[in-house]
């Protein structure tokens, strides 16, 4: 309880410069692990930024196949089979953007559940090999 009072002179809610000091050194000790956690999480939010893209470089466009695209390649030797479909649905907006932008939050959210029960166990050898090895680096 005295703790609670002692710290009772900050309103609740803001950061501490500690805080932030220890959060950045967290974000520069951990480049890989950071990156990791905003695309993941970046991609659970908004999985559009991912299959927009990706369905484009397939050839599936708003219009329907591209032209000379891998889509109409396909399309040309094996017809329009289920999941060739569903990717032209997703690429027109259609109800395949809802199946496979699903797709892609769930094994987006999934990364994020994976890592965080990682964190939790304490099951990160790798990356303290990796920080061992930096510190050697550094002494040279």
């Amino acid at each position: 309880m005295v703790d609670h009072e002692e710290n009772n002179n900050e309103p609740e809610g803001s950061l501490s410069p500690n805080m932030v000091a220890r959060l950045r050194t967290a974000i520069a000790n951990n480049p890989q692990r950071t990156t990791s956690f905003l695309v993941t999480t970046l991609l659970t939010i908004c999985p559009a930024l991912l299959t927009g893209p990706l369905l484009a470089l397939l050839g599936f466009g708003g219009l329907g196949p591209a032209a000379g695209g891998l889509a109409a390649g396909f399309q040309g030797w094996l017809g329009t089979p289920w999941l060739f479909r569903v990717l032209q649905s997703a690429a027109m907006g259609g109800w395949g953007s809802a199946l496979i932008q699903g797709i892609v939050r769930a094994f987006s959210a999934g990364g994020l559940v994976l890592a965080l029960i990682k964190n939790i166990l304490g099951r990160d050898e790798e990356g303290e090999d990796h920080e061992e090895e930096n510190e050697g680096d550094n002494e040279e």
